[in-house]
C-alpha cells in the first residue's frame, strides 16, 4: 500500500474511531505518524534533489552566459581593430586616388608638351628643308 494512502487513510480511521469512540489505538497512531514523517522526509529530499539539479541547470546556465559574453567581447574587439584596418584601408585608398588625379594631370601636360615639341620639331626640319632645297635651287640653278 502506498505510505501517502495509508497516511490518508489512518488519518479517516483514528477520527472514524474518535467520532464513534470504538477505542483509540495509540501504535495504529505510532505508525502513522512514522508513515507521515516517512513521506515528508521523502518529499523533502525530493525537493532537495530537485533544488540542487537546479541550483547545477542555473551554474551551467550561468558559465554558458559568461562563455558568451566573452565571445562577444572577443568579437567586438576583433570588429573594431577590422573597422580601424578598413578606416585606414579606405584613407589610403582616398589619398592614392588623389595622387592618381594628380599623376594624371602631370601626364596629360606632359603627353601636350610632347605633342607640342613634335610639331616644333617638324617645323625646324620642314623650315631647313626648305632653305636647304633654296639654296640648292639658287646655287646651281642660277
Amino acid at each position: 500500500m502506498d505510505i501517502q494512502n495509508l497516511s490518508i487513510s489512518g488519518l479517516a480511521i483514528n477520527w472514524y474511531l474518535i467520532i464513534f469512540d470504538l477505542g483509540y489505538d495509540s501504535r495504529l497512531d505510532l505508525s502513522l505518524n512514522m508513515a507521515w514523517e516517512e513521506s515528508t522526509r521523502r518529499t523533502v529530499l525530493h525537493g532537495t534533489e530537485s533544488l540542487v539539479r537546479t541550483a547545477d541547470s542555473l551554474e551551467r546556465s550561468q558559465r554558458a552566459a559568461l562563455d558568451a559574453e566573452q565571445i562577444g567581447y572577443a568579437v567586438v574587439g576583433d570588429l573594431n581593430v577590422q573597422r580601424e584596418s578598413l578606416e585606414r584601408s579606405r584613407q589610403t585608398l582616398i589619398d592614392s586616388h588623389q595622387q592618381l588625379q594628380e599623376s594624371h594631370k602631370v601626364l596629360s601636360s606632359m603627353q601636350r608638351r610632347v605633342f607640342y615639341n613634335k610639331f616644333v620639331l617638324i617645323a625646324i626640319i620642314v623650315t631647313e628643308a626648305l632653305i636647304l632645297a633654296l639654296v640648292v635651287y639658287l646655287k646651281h640653278f642660277k
